[in-house]
């Protein structure tokens, strides 16, 4: 497959996956550090918070070498996620001239998170490394200017064709926010040739009869917010009695493991089993629960089964399972109501959005849902349709690189020289963060007294502000060099000189 694997021994995977998951993902996601593994890291044990942290880089670096192996001049590199924040820093100081992009596919979490990181500049030091840094949803870019504002004092600016600029250490940044689709051709091609998704279809009819289904199909995981979801198919039924018996919900809880094999969440797990069974105690039947990851000829008939899919994420950066649902409805062109904090939410035509904290508003989009018009169901399933065969993993990749291409030789049109330009690691500072006081004259003095060799940068203040008048400032460059000539030819006379009278 053209791969080149880098594979870790499992005590280190553990650790890295640890940090991931335990630290990094859950502020990516706006969750603020309240719980033990995050205040241990944070407060108590800021040695094992270092000690992790240079595993993480170390991690990173063992990425980076060996793409430095293979690297030729001017190739992209394309860095996805949360898990390797550090790359393009360590691409950046090695290969000078690739072409780096990051793809953030998780929430970007607002200024006031972000800094609670304790290596929250380094990571932006690192990003600032990439060429241009796509996000799935524009708040999440507008979290990361303003992380960049107020943490590193930098500005950007907006540029046509929806792109955002920065500029950073002499290099300017691109950022772009654009929502991936998913390989749409693909999956229609599997869906027409798989001969088992009939015979799945007639079971799932057989399990649901005649009531219309409500499907929720997520990982089972705190930011899924199947609580939420759970206590608005309560409200649903309280709100509206007319459903009850004539609803059922499909919950699919997808499991989640570590790299030991072990269930992730536990407790998050038990307490939507409790909630289920307390549903299913006072409505019979209300609740299907099913626990497993579903094959695809399952998944994709049971999608054709269902007349809505809900989703009440808290947060959550990338969810294609809207965009396989609305392609597996052609039959019942079903709709679906989502979290307003699903980054999908902001692109697909017609979805109904709506605060998942809100149990009543959320119950009151099933409601609309479950009686909307059939003529209305059909006109925005074909809109969703057309979206997600425009809006494919392909295209958008298309799209991406020709920006790429397109900002690279703009910038060298413009006389940016990318061998030239400031690309290093996480060790410097910006101007704006160094110390701003003067030299003082006695340390000048005595470092000029106890070496040798001595280096003079003259004008050094003709590159950091315009030139008003160049013609002077040519003329006076030259005037200085022939003096400066004209006085060590003087001094070279006057020693020889010297040297013949003694």
């Amino acid at each position: 497959m053209q791969c080149l694997p880098v594979f870790l021994d499992e005590s280190r995977a553990a650790e890295f996956e640890k940090i991931c998951h335990a630290i990094i993902r859950p502020m990516f996601h706006l969750s603020v550090p309240i719980n033990t593994d995050l205040c241990d890291a944070f407060h108590k044990s800021p040695h094992q918070w270092q000690s992790m942290w240079q595993m993480y880089n170390k991690v990173n670096l063992e990425m980076v070498t060996v793409l430095v192996e293979a690297f030729n001049d001017n190739d992209y590199v394309w860095v996805i996620d949360t898990e390797l924040l550090m790359v393009p820093a360590f691409v950046g100081s090695r290969c000078k001239t690739a072409n780096v992009a990051f793809v953030c596919n998780t929430p970007f979490p607002s200024s006031d998170i972000f800094r609670m990181l304790p290596a929250r500049k380094d990571i932006l030091r690192s990003l600032l490394n990439a060429d241009m840094i796509l996000f799935h949803c524009f708040t999440y870019a507008r979290h990361f200017l303003t992380c960049c504002s107020r943490l590193l004092g930098l500005e950007y600016h907006a540029m046509r064709g929806g792109l955002l600029q920065l500029l950073f250490r002499g290099r300017h940044v691109h950022i772009r926010a654009s929502h991936v689709g998913m390989d749409t051709k693909t999956f229609l091609r599997q869906l027409r040739a798989d001969a088992t998704v009939d015979r799945w279809k007639q079971e799932w009819l057989a399990r649901l009869g005649n009531r219309q289904t409500i499907l929720g199909y997520d990982d089972l995981d705190p930011m899924s917010g199947m609580l939420l979801l759970l206590h608005a198919l309560q409200s649903l039924v309280r709100l509206f009695p007319q459903t009850l018996g004539n609803v059922v919900l499909v919950l699919v809880a997808v499991p989640l493991l570590d790299v030991h094999k072990r269930e992730l969440h536990p407790d998050y797990r038990r307490r939507v089993e409790q909630e289920v069974e307390k549903i299913n105690a006072a409505y019979p039947g209300l609740v299907i629960m099913y626990q497993r990851r579903m094959a695809f000829a399952e998944r994709v008939s049971l999608f054709m089964s269902a007349d809505m899919l809900v989703n009440a994420a808290v947060r959550h950066g990338l969810n294609l399972v809207p965009f396989e649902f609305v392609l597996c409805g052609a039959e019942k062109h079903p709709g679906f109501v989502v979290s307003e904090f699903l980054g999908c939410s902001r692109v697909m035509p017609g979805a109904v959005r709506t605060n998942p904290w809100r149990d009543e508003c959320m119950a009151k989009a099933m409601f609309k849902l479950l009686t909307q018009e059939a003529h209305e169901k059909a006109f925005w399933h074909q809109l969703q349709v057309e979206f997600c065969k425009n809006n494919t993993v392909v295209s958008w990749a298309e799209r991406a690189l020709l920006d790429m291409k397109r900002i690279r030789d703009m910038m060298s049109s413009l006389g940016e020289d990318v061998r030239s330009r400031c690309r290093v690691g996480i060790a410097k500072q910006p101007h704006k963060e160094m110390s701003m006081n003067y030299l003082k004259a006695e340390q000048v003095y005595e470092a000029y007294q106890n070496t040798s060799t001595r280096l003079f940068v003259v004008d050094i203040d003709l590159l950091l502000r315009p030139i008003l008048h160049p013609e002077k400032a040519l003329e006076g460059r030259v005037i200085f060099a022939m003096r400066a000539c004209t006085h060590t030819q003087e001094q070279q006379q006057q020693q020889q000189q010297q040297q013949q009278q003694q």
